[in-house]
């Protein structure tokens, strides 16, 4: 399966309401061998936006998407 297209089949629609459900359902999805791979790339993406989010609320900062992926 070429790369974009599996990215974009297993991306999170903006229609979609509930993390855990998506999660749950690209887990379903992936290889056996990959699921470890996968889950902590949606780990470590969740932490960094809590983080930012974190940032925003108790500190001041700007909202930026750039920086939380800079960072990721």
């Amino acid at each position: 399966m070429d790369t974009l297209i599996a990215c974009t089949q297993l991306s999170p629609k903006p229609s979609g309401k509930v993390f855990r459900e998506w999660w749950l359902k690209i887990n379903a999805l992936v290889p056996g061998n990959m699921k470890r791979e996968l889950n902590s790339v949606i780990i470590s993406g969740a932490w960094m936006l809590w983080r930012h989010h974190n940032d925003y609320v108790f500190n001041g900062a700007s909202p930026s998407v750039q920086l939380v992926l800079s960072k990721f």
